[in-house]
């Protein structure tokens, strides 16, 4: 072999190749069939001829016979003989020389004691390039196959030369790649072998893919192609200490005073028992605003939760930090950029009840007492009382009307409406009908407050009954009056604990905690179930019953906050004190006139699954109607993108799949930027349903430093190869296969049935049969 690739080098072809092939135009069955007819008429006409074959003379005879007989039918099958000069087959040698492989995680055999690591690129090449033998495995691999070797890392890179070794080639290389896509740089290698057999694909690499594909999701183009990957893994568990915000979400407008929220997941890698702290900062002053700390535990990936009351109205430009371990790989991952705009418009409130209740005393208190943070001089509402029992001409400022807006340009002058126990009679059935087109129509919020008298149960055949989240006549009434022996302590559901305007402290435990601290109930509205897509907030949780407190649904284009209960006026007794009430009922009313006061519409939302994405990645967008009767009978919803630099870009958003009020895509090749979504069709005349979203650039190539032992091993499972960790090498070498040598060149075939020699052995086989022939007559004469 090492003799053929030397006349190759030289210009001159040789063939050390032999193929024997046949002209037989039948199947081989036929040229059995007449060979076994053949010899047995031999057999049968030579017994009677020659008689019993007693002697030994004439069991020769017949022998030879037969043999002349098949030496004949071996001829019809027309063998030829054809010399080809191969070439070796393919070997693809990919070594990954991105920048994490320098991580120092591998002890060199050639080290004193085995005590010193080494980089996973100088173990790689020193593997590859250097033996004791003489031959290194590069060398080895050159005499057996046609050896090509490719760097990985932002692109794959060929290492063909035609005058110095690979192995000096390799030898003067570094590992200064900023990213790792090696599934993209995979494709890219099979693709330049196209057409050529391969006999298998050598993958050096610590597995870590930072963008486009892995290895294990593009290994099915190698399967393809019966060719196997034979993966060593070039990195150890190094146990490498590292925390990332891997996506934080967060809603982009916000009033002054507001708790907001941010959810954020965080992937701690090697930090188990760590304590670990979480900042909410503003970028420009490099103030903490919040802070939370995390004892990390056995999961990997977690989420969470952080809120923080702005001071600044707005644009503020925030930092999502992770304060950074001491042995900590990489601290780039550990900030995320985030930004809200806080607004300080006044809410125009109307508190409508039939009397002067504890609720809405403690309600109308706190709607005029409260101020913006450091101001006393700027109410954060504006109210307006509709009281059933009060007198028209009061002097207290024109603050108590006795008549409901009687029409729908007075109404929607408000953003919300508190509806407590009023008499349906006294509201009048054409208000009612206005103020049920206030939410569904007009987008407004509402709270409806349960009563003993009213509410809900006499507004079972009102307009109002589409806003109660529940069947009217399945509740149950309780008697005027009645005292109850015992209160009945109140919890956060599991949505709830996520409600924005429940966070009542900093952190979601927190907030958890200061809830089940609530002052009890000793009334309130019993209901067994509630309307499908209505959200329960909180709720009691006795005996294994699950009796809702607080819901709010979606209605239109509005939304509705129902309170089973008109005890809220307790929790200004709580612990904490009464501050704990005011920020419930301030943030409540709040995110309930959010989408009017900002601008938006209720009708439909569309957002992205994600604020930031990275570049290469696709980004899934989601247009929700909460107004069923907005649903386009159309199949598909046009969306414009637009990027900051005034790029634009159309997507077609598809009805799901036995949802019909929601459309979904999945919008791929963003670049980097800032880009914003806005519904274009069908077109929304009271503001389209938009979004903001981020392309950033792929994360630093040393943000990921474990390897992906993983992806590893499913690229050489799906493949049929295999996959070694770094000790065990040297199995690799053996375990390669031979391959399929591939034809460059023939000589024209040499028949062999019609060869000089075929006649003169016939003529033999005859000589001898006719001569022995010939005694046994003479001897039988005799």
């Amino acid at each position: 072999m090492i003799c053929s690739l030397l006349a190759q080098d030289t210009g001159v072809i040789t063939f050390d190749d032999v193929e024997y092939f046949s002209s037989w135009p039948y199947s081989l069955t036929v040229w059995i069939g007449l060979l076994i007819m053949s010899l047995l008429i031999t057999w049968i006409t030579s017994r009677h001829s020659i008689g019993a074959f007693k002697c030994r003379r004439k069991k020769i005879l017949l022998v030879l016979r037969m043999v002349i007989i098949a030496f004949v039918c071996t001829m019809f099958l027309g063998w030829s003989k054809q010399e080809h000069a191969t070439d070796l087959p393919d070997l693809i040698v990919i070594v990954d020389n991105s920048r994490s492989m320098t991580i120092e995680d591998l002890i060199s055999e050639d080290l004193p004691n085995n005590e010193t690591a080494i980089d996973r690129w100088t173990a790689a090449k020193t593997w590859l390039t250097v033996s004791e033998s003489g031959l290194s495995v590069l060398d080895e691999w050159q005499q057996q196959y046609r050896l090509r070797l490719y760097l990985a890392s932002d692109e794959l890179e060929s290492l063909a030369t035609a005058t110095e070794s690979l192995s000096n080639v390799l030898n003067s290389r570094q590992p200064v790649g900023e990213s790792s896509q090696l599934g993209k740089c995979l494709v890219s290698a099979l693709r330049n072998h196209r057409g050529r057999p391969v006999a298998g694909v050598v993958i050096i690499s610590d597995g870590v893919t930072t963008l486009g594909p892995s290895l294990g999701s593009v290994a099915e183009h190698a399967r393809q192609r019966n060719i196997p990957l034979y993966v060593l893994a070039a990195g150890a568990d190094s146990k490498v200490k590292n925390v990332a915000i891997s996506d934080a979400l967060m809603s982009d407008s916000s009033f002054i005073g507001d708790h907001v929220s941010i959810r954020y997941s965080l992937r701690a890698e090697h930090c188990e028992g760590e304590e670990i702290t979480v900042n909410v900062k503003n970028r420009v002053t490099d103030e903490i605003l919040a802070s939370a700390n995390h004892t990390v535990g056995s999961e990997i990936e977690f989420k969470d939760q952080i809120s923080f009351i702005p001071s600044n109205t707005g644009d503020n430009e925030l930092l999502l930090e992770v304060v950074p371990l001491d042995a900590e790989s990489t601290k780039d991952d550990n900030y995320y950029p985030l930004s809200v705009s806080v607004r300080d418009d006044p809410i125009r409130v109307l508190l409508v009840d039939s009397e002067p209740r504890f609720e809405f005393r403690a309600l109308s208190d706190l709607l005029q007492r409260a101020r913006h943070p450091g101001s006393n001089d700027q109410p954060v509402f504006e109210v307006t009382h509709v009281l059933q029992s009060s007198d028209q001409q009061s002097s207290d400022g024109n603050l108590y009307r006795s008549v409901f807006p009687s029409n729908q340009e007075d109404l929607y002058e408000f953003d919300v409406v508190i509806l407590g126990d009023a008499d349906p009679q006294w509201l009048g059935n054409s208000s009612m009908e206005i103020l049920e087109t206030f939410v569904t129509e007009r987008g407004g919020g509402i709270v409806i407050c349960s009563g003993q008298r009213f509410m809900p149960h006499e507004f079972a055949d009102t307009p109002l009954a589409t806003l109660v989240p529940f069947d009217i006549d399945s509740a149950v009434r309780l008697p005027m009056n009645d005292d109850f022996a015992e209160l009945q302590n109140i919890s956060l559901t599991e949505l709830g604990v996520s409600a924005s305007q429940l966070q009542l402290a900093e952190t979601q435990s927190h907030t958890s905690e200061i809830w089940s601290k609530m002052p009890g109930l000793y009334w309130w509205l019993e209901v067994e179930t509630i309307k499908p897509g209505v959200q329960s907030l909180v709720h009691i949780d006795e005996d294994g019953s699950d009796q809702s407190v607080i819901s709010q649904s979606f209605i239109g284009a509005g939304r509705v906050l129902f309170h089973f209960t008109d005890e809220t006026w307790r929790w200004r007794g709580h612990e904490d004190g009464e501050a704990v009430y005011n920020r419930y009922w301030i943030q409540s009313i709040r995110e309930l006139c959010r989408s009017q006061l900002l601008g938006k519409t209720r009708a439909a939302e569309l957002t992205a699954d994600r604020a930031e994405s990275l570049f290469g990645t696709q980004v899934q967008l989601r247009l929700h109607y909460l107004d069923g009767e907005r649903v386009p009978t159309s199949n598909k919803v046009l969306v414009s993108l637009i990027r900051d630099n005034g790029i634009k870009r159309t997507v077609t958003l598809e009805r799901l799949l036995n949802s019909p009020e929601v459309f979904v895509t999945a919008v791929g090749q963003l670049s980097v930027g800032n880009w914003s979504a806005r519904v274009v069709s069908p077109v929304f005349s009271e503001g389209a349903p938009e979004c903001r979203f981020t392309i950033v650039a792929p994360d630093g190539e040393m943000s990921k430093t474990s390897l992906d032992e993983q992806d590893l091993a499913t690229a050489a499972e799906i493949t049929r190869g295999r996959y070694y960790q770094w000790q065990e090498k040297s199995e690799l070498d053996r375990d390669l296969p031979e391959g399929r040598r591939v034809p460059i060149d023939s000589k024209p075939p040499l028949p062999l049935w019609n060869h000089s020699l075929v006649p003169l052995v016939l003529f033999l086989l005859i000589s001898c049969e006719w001569i022995l022939r010939r005694r046994i007559e003479m001897n039988h004469s005799s």
